[in-house]
């Protein structure tokens, strides 16, 4: 029994290890498979690379080392939190390239590295997880969110997106609780049904990225907003739907930004407002709506303020901005709002509850009739101009400072008016140089420069012109420009006068009685008797010896200019008489 017993005893050892080295070899088959198909690094090269090699390499070196041709297959072999590295070239023909790890995807250049999708179906498709993109040229993808639809975490950074297409988001669509940044990026020419550029249900930012030349069929001719989205010194130019750049149903931040020359074919020029919109220190200029809210519709609630609303134009009512309905809001203040136009409501037009309290009109008059379209506005911010200080010396300066901070009632506010509206100062003595409002102040700096009197300052912005005065003294002292004789003159007659011109008028100082004329042999000073008429200085002496050296000595503060400012500087010359 005992024998039998350890015949099975050594059988079963015998099976166990003989799976364990099974179990052993498969592990290693599968390992070495993944580690030579895989690695945190991969490289795509469209020239030189075969899918048949691993990626590990950027150039094909030996057996299957060397870059990967497509970039399905690369995305495929890069391991979780690795880089796949594109080399320039043209990749045509992607599509519908899924990622399901973390990882970077990274151009060799903007320009040079190009993903062309062929207008075939999108590029790419990011399932939850953190996905940053770089340096790329992304185009020619089609269907929704044609080169890009992000359904995890998507950071792109210097990429352009050109003539893509689809339905909902020609570029880029992002999907509801989802977070998508753009950083540094160009769209044109993208199209959509809704949202030209991207369509947003979830977490968006976009920072120093410029739209332009986008559309949409419907709305949001670079972006159709749903969920949340800030937009940090951006541009929109040239964009076109209804909401030429901007559709908003969600929650959106617009800051340091431009929306400029965009168009609609029926509300909001630049912007199309159904949700809740703060517009903060930019520029919404040039837009146009064929119906009303030349620069933005507003159907929810917006805010607008620090910005500069100018030449939009309607073709109905709201040069600038249009609000509809009693239950919906505007804010304005602290704006720069001039030259909108429409039939009705020049730059704004109001069905809603409107504050329109502090803003710049383009004169100290506030706005005039036809302006505003249901609602009084009773306070406005002015343009004021002050010098600190008023009175200067020559070669001195001043600061000028034309100032928008208070309004009508001559109340200074918390708040600044717009940044970039450019104040065009001049003076009529001196110089002053240009600036542009920052913080509700334009400081500009006058140099008084060697003339004297008042200089009369002029600050222009808009139909406004406001002065101030600054008085520029004489500080700068005579100076002798000539003698006669001339310093080491020889033959000279006994009897001849002696003149000095100064530089200007002048007068007697503290030490004009110390003025002396030496003969240099004896060393002893000759009689003198002096002369000023003007800028002349005169001096006359007895005989003088003949073949004689004589030293004429005037002092500092001997003569002062008509202003009080003193000979600064002791100044002595000679001369030699004739025999």
């Amino acid at each position: 029994m005992n024998n039998i017993r350890s015949k099975f005893r050594y059988r079963s050892n015998i099976l166990a290890l003989g799976l364990i080295l099974i179990g052993l070899m498969v592990i290693f088959t599968f390992g070495t498979g993944n580690v030579s198909a895989a690695g945190n690094t991969v490289y795509v090269n469209a020239s030189g690379g075969s899918d048949s090699y691993n990626g590990l390499s950027p150039v094909h070196t030996t057996g299957k080392t060397g870059p990967k041709a497509t970039i399905t297959s690369g995305v495929a072999a890069v391991t979780a939190n690795g880089t796949l590295y594109i080399a320039n070239g043209v990749y045509s023909g992607t599509k519908n390239v899924a990622t399901n790890k973390n990882m970077n995807i990274k151009g060799q250049s903007k320009t040079g590295t190009i993903i062309n999708g062929d207008n075939i179906n999108w590029i790419f498709f990011m399932v939850g997880q953190k996905i940053v993109i770089s340096d790329l040229t992304i185009c020619e993808g089609n269907t929704n969110g044609a080169a890009i639809e992000n359904n995890g975490n998507l950071t792109v950074n210097n990429c352009l997106f050109q003539n893509n297409n689809a339905t909902y988001g020609g570029a880029i669509k992002n999907d509801i609780n989802c977070v998508l940044t753009l950083n540094g990026c160009t769209f044109k020419d993208n199209t959509a049904t809704h949202g030209g550029v991207i369509y947003n249900r979830g977490s968006m930012t976009v920072i120093n990225s410029n739209f332009f030349s986008n559309s949409a069929s419907t709305d949001g001719g670079a972006v159709y907003n749903e969920g949340k989205l800030t937009v940090e010194t951006s541009k929109f130019s040239n964009n076109a739907a209804n909401g030429g750049s901007i559709y908003n149903n969600g929650n959106v931040t617009v800051i340091n930004s431009t929306l400029n020359g965009n168009f609609a074919n029926i509300h909001g020029g630049a912007i199309y407002n159904v949700g809740t919109f703060n517009v903060v220190n930019s520029s919404l200029s040039g837009n146009v709506a064929n119906n009303n809210g030349g620069a933005i519709y507003n159907e929810g609630k917006l805010k607008v303020t620090s910005s500069i609303l100018s030449a939009n134009n309607a073709g109905t009512n709201g040069g600038a901005i249009f609000t509809t309905g009693t239950s919906y809001t505007s804010d304005v203040h602290f704006n720069s709002i001039v030259g909108n136009t429409a039939v009705t409501g020049n730059a704004i037009y109001n069905e809603g509850t409107l504050d329109v309290s502090n803003n710049w009109w383009g004169s100290n008059n506030g706005p005039v009739h036809g302006d505003v379209f249901g609602k009084t506005v009773l306070s406005w911010l002015v343009l004021k101009l002050s010098a600190v200080p008023v009175s200067i010396g020559n070669n001195d300066h001043s600061t000028v400072t034309a100032d928008l901070r208070y309004n009508n009632y001559g109340l200074i506010l918390l708040g600044s008016s717009a940044n970039g509206m450019t104040v065009k100062f001049t003076t009529t003595l001196g110089t002053i140089s240009q600036a542009s409002v920052v913080n509700g102040t334009s400081k500009s700096i006058l140099k008084s420069g060697t003339k004297t009197g008042t200089a009369i300052i002029s600050a222009y912005l808009d139909n406004q012109t406001v002065q101030t005065l600054v008085k520029v003294k004489d500080t700068i002292s005579p100076k002798i420009n000539s003698t006669n004789p001339k310093n080491s003159a020889l033959g000279i007659p006994k009897t001849a006068v002696i003149t000095v011109k100064f530089s200007e008028k002048i007068s007697a100082g503290t030490n004009i009685n110390n003025i002396k004329v030496k003969n240099i042999n004896t060393g002893k000073y000759v009689n003198i008797s002096k002369l000023i008429s003007g800028n002349i200085f005169t001096i006359k002496t007895a005989t003088k010896n003949k073949n004689t050296w004589y030293q004429v000595i005037i002092p500092k503060a001997a003569v002062k200019d008509l202003a009080g400012n003193n000979l600064q500087t002791s100044y002595s010359f000679k001369f030699k008489t004739s025999r």
